[in-house]
């Protein structure tokens, strides 16, 4: 474990350095920027490939939205249907 330097501002207005170790590095925050990360590349090739991000965008939505509405049918059943009805009231 290193020493690190962390800069902060004060309620004062003055600005501070304050020296001391590293925290330990949390194993969950890898894994998450790592498949952000991964994410992140892939949604970028695949506007790249399309030619037309706000294309590509609109796809992913359509798709999603013709995934997910039989899913969230199946789990939440007449109860979900009935909520939605009852607000757009």
């Amino acid at each position: 474990m290193g020493v690190g330097a962390r800069l902060e501002h004060r309620d004062d207005g003055a600005w501070s350095v304050q020296l001391g170790r590293r925290p330990q590095i949390d194993p969950d925050g890898h894994g998450l920027g790592l498949r952000t990360a991964g994410y992140s590349l892939v949604d970028g090739l695949g506007a790249r490939i399309m030619g037309d991000a706000l294309a590509y965008v609109s796809w992913l939505l359509i798709f999603a939205a013709l995934f997910y509405t039989p899913i969230i049918l199946v789990l939440r059943g007449a109860l979900f249907c009935h909520e939605m009805t009852n607000k757009s009231r």
